[in-house]
């Protein structure tokens, strides 16, 4: 699901009936088409905005826990069914012949590649409306990637080209026999796109599943902060928090065990005599969305697509967030090789199953944090570490760590002067170039009053107020400003640590 969703606003001329395709703009075609399938609730519209793109808008007042979305699993995309598709099937078989396993991305991708030419009956208007592109990273010129910095967006991205590429020549490289589908290397750039964009991942107790869900796929990402007001001042940032809506959707998945493994297995038996997918059961099978509070009419629904820092975001869904709360780095995390208790602080940690590298955000120092553990059990001594019977924890003192609590005071002076000697480089590195607070200071001189708002490479292209970034360019700045004010805000929290514990 990318941001803005809606840029399903291109080559939908041919979508639907009841009213004649060419009677009807873009978004009010998509808007009937999936009121008429019963996929999205008539309490809700399509709304074309300037500032955030196209959205799904409440047109009624909302109460808690309607159903919003309906995507049926006879419409739904999955890496099973497109092993089923009689076209598609056989490349991934070839494929994996000589290699490993398909990954269910590059299954689905192969899928849309040939669906846009031979579109499935039921899918065809929705196949229709999918954006003619997606500005993710993975299409940007190496200049434009340069712009990134030392961001881990930039390094994600150019591992994701060659990835693409390789998968690309290793599912179309040795097939020789005719397509009947285009099999271009930019088709596949722009379904491998569409589905890193567009498909959620379920989570159930038989592992991950990635699902391409028709409607569901159209809500924007609720750039939520915790305990944010209207909109607050990041002082030590430099950057306005902005406004602040919390979301108003949740996904549901309704499926035979909890799982949408068998929504299309059964196909894939259908040549050699099993139940062909039309007579699968899964007429109350779907992934649904239903409001988690009141929505009032005129409200745009928002979902919350998870807690993912913008360097994900960027590239799987082509946007950033100016300030989030989920922006994270991975932090390399080692006892040092001179010290002689190394080998068992790290087996402490391998049998609490931790272990590098950790996620460094800005909750990490105030919460119960994997990376909090850590720190404490690298910076204990050997004492720390066994315990005492005055304190009840003999043998086990590094069990303080892993139940939130500080080991010793002494182990929270070192364990903050160790993470401030590794941030301190990181920063250095990320503000070589460019420092937070110009890259702040540069998105503020392009437009001000969207800093607190999410940046879509397609909506700001139409947004007022960029007459001095283009949108790739805005979109890196955000990126590396984001990372780079997330450590200084960290490396400001353990000086203020450091001077309090000075003081007393």
């Amino acid at each position: 699901a990318q941001m803005p969703r809606l840029l399903h606003l291109l080559a939908l001329a041919s979508l639907l009936a009841p009213c004649p395709a060419d009677e009807l703009p873009p978004v009010e075609a998509i808007e009937a088409w999936a009121h008429e399938q019963g996929l999205l609730s008539r309490s809700l519209r399509l709304s074309d905005s300037t500032e955030t793109g196209v959205g799904v808008v409440a047109a009624a007042d909302i109460p808690a826990g309607a159903l919003l979305v309906r995507s049926p699993a006879p419409l739904c995309v999955t890496a099973a069914r497109a092993r089923a598709d009689p076209g598609v099937g056989p490349l991934l078989l070839r494929a994996e012949a000589t290699g490993p396993a398909v990954d269910d991305n590059v299954a689905m991708a192969a899928f849309l590649m040939r669906a846009v030419d031979v579109p499935p009956p039921e899918l065809a208007p929705w196949i229709r409306a999918l954006p003619a592109s997606f500005d993710l990273p993975l299409t940007w010129s190496e200049p434009e990637l340069l712009q990134l910095q030392a961001s881990p967006a930039r390094l994600r991205a150019e591992a994701l080209r060659r990835s693409s590429r390789a998968e690309y020549a290793r599912i179309f490289g040795a097939w020789s026999e005719p397509l009947d589908f285009e099999g271009s290397l930019s088709r596949w750039t722009w379904a491998l796109s569409a589905v890193w964009s567009c498909s959620f991942m379920l989570g159930a107790v038989e592992g991950s599943w990635r699902v391409l869900a028709p409607v569901a796929d159209l809500l924007n990402h609720a750039s939520h902060v915790e305990g944010a007001g209207e909109a607050e001042q990041g002082s030590e940032q430099g950057l306005e928090l902005g406004r602040s809506t919390p979301p108003a959707a949740k996904m549901e998945l309704h499926a035979r065990g909890d799982s949408p493994r068998h929504w299309h297995s059964a196909a894939g038996a259908a040549g050699a005599g099993g139940e062909s997918y039309e007579s699968l059961p899964l007429s109350d099978e779907a992934l649904t969305l239903v409001a988690t509070r009141e929505v009032s009419a005129g409200e745009e629904v928002l979902l919350d697509y998870g807690p993912r820092s913008n360097a994900q975001l960027l590239n799987t869904h082509g946007f950033a967030l100016p300030t989030t709360a989920h922006e994270q780095l991975q932090l390399e995390l080692r006892p040092p090789a001179d010290d002689p208790l190394a080998p068992l602080k790290v087996r402490i940690l391998e049998a609490g199953n931790l272990t590098s590298p950790y996620s460094l955000g800005r909750s990490s120092l105030s919460s119960d944090s994997d990376l909090l553990v850590a720190l404490r059990v690298l910076a204990a001594t050997r004492d720390e570490l066994a315990g005492s019977e005055q304190t009840g924890d003999k043998g086990r003192g590094y069990a303080r760590a892993f139940e939130g609590s500080p080991i010793s005071q002494g182990n929270e002076l070192r364990w903050q002067e160790m993470l401030a000697r590794r941030l301190r480089p990181l920063l250095e590195e990320r503000e070589a170039l460019s420092t937070g607070l110009e890259d702040a200071a540069l998105l503020g001189a392009s437009d001000a009053a969207r800093l607190g708002a999410p940046l879509a490479a397609g909506a700001a292209q139409r947004s007022r107020g960029h007459l001095e970034l283009g949108s790739r360019r805005r979109l890196a700045v955000v990126t590396r400003a984001s990372e780079k004010l997330m450590l200084r805000q960290l490396l400001a929290e353990l000086e203020g640590r450091r001077r309090a514990s000075d003081r007393a």
